[in-house]
């Protein structure tokens, strides 16, 4: 949001800000963290490279070397300070509650994917029911794989909004990549604070899925119209925390103990809240 904006610098933030976060709601309790960021791209610092080759130059010198000595420890705290992709990888697989999004271009395949999906999306995949048109893809873009790998589970971020006025009334549970259902990152976020599965949805018949014990209605696209929740009080049905004040410790962790947290840009120009 804005304020955590002021007060932690520009966006994108360095990835160790959101390894952070991701440990203290963690240690908080948290049941899933729906982290909707899109680390698509490895974020690597211009002085890594440098820093790597200097810690080979340091490896090959002769044992004993006074210089080598003392250089060696500084040059690998440099690294990991500045490698902060490692720093939240580490966080995501550590914590085993994140899930992380993907995004697909919409539309009819006239063919096959030049690439399979990687594993740490397959092994999440729905089955499809037949008697449903799922909407399909034609291109994919991916976490990427180190933090895919260490991710709880991974769902699409695709939003219909509605020709007329552009509100998003609808989330496409379930899209068709190549024959595998791949769950939205609501689905995935459900199942995963269930301790369920997204193989385990199963066809119910009559426009229906089912999981675990909910059973939830779709049209004819895979679709679910979601609930609209009114203000109560003047206030939003679901509380919104400054990312910066719990990154501050100024909310305690501890308040989302046994909840989903949702982690998403609503900061002018760089997101909104729908």
């Amino acid at each position: 949001d804005d304020q955590s904006i002021a007060n932690i610098g520009r966006w994108p933030w360095p990835r160790d800000v959101h390894a952070k976060v991701i440990d203290q709601l963690t240690q908080g309790g948290a049941k899933t963290i729906a982290h909707t960021t899109l680390f698509f791209e490895p974020q690597v610092d211009r002085g890594l490279q440098p820093l790597t080759h200097i810690q080979s130059l340091i490896a090959q010198a002769p044992a004993g070397d006074p210089l080598a000595f003392r250089l060696k420890p500084v040059v690998e705290a440099a690294i990991h300070d500045l490698d902060t992709d490692a720093t939240l990888v580490a966080s995501v697989q550590r914590s085993g509650r994140v899930v992380l999004p993907l995004v697909f271009d919409l539309g009819v395949p006239l063919g096959r994917p030049d690439q399979a999906l990687p594993d740490f999306v397959r092994q999440h995949a729905a089955p499809l029911d037949a008697s449903t048109q799922f909407l399909g893809t034609t291109h994919v873009s991916l976490p990427f794989e180190a933090i895919g790998r260490a991710a709880r589970g991974v769902g699409h971020l695709n939003q219909l909004p509605d020709a007329g006025d552009g509100t998003v009334r609808a989330d496409v549970l379930l899209v068709d990549h190549d024959g595998l259902g791949i769950p939205s990152l609501a689905l995935q976020t459900a199942a995963q604070s269930l301790n369920l599965a997204t193989s385990e949805l199963k066809p119910a018949g009559d426009g229906l899925l089912r999981l675990g014990g909910i059973t939830i209605p779709i049209d004819d696209h895979g679709r679910v119209f979601t609930q609209f929740y009114p203000d109560k009080d003047g206030k939003p049905p679901f509380v919104q925390d400054s990312f910066f004040d719990v990154y501050s410790g100024k909310i305690p962790a501890s308040k989302y103990a046994g909840k989903i947290v949702a982690i998403g840009a609503t900061a002018l120009l760089v997101g909104q809240s729908i």
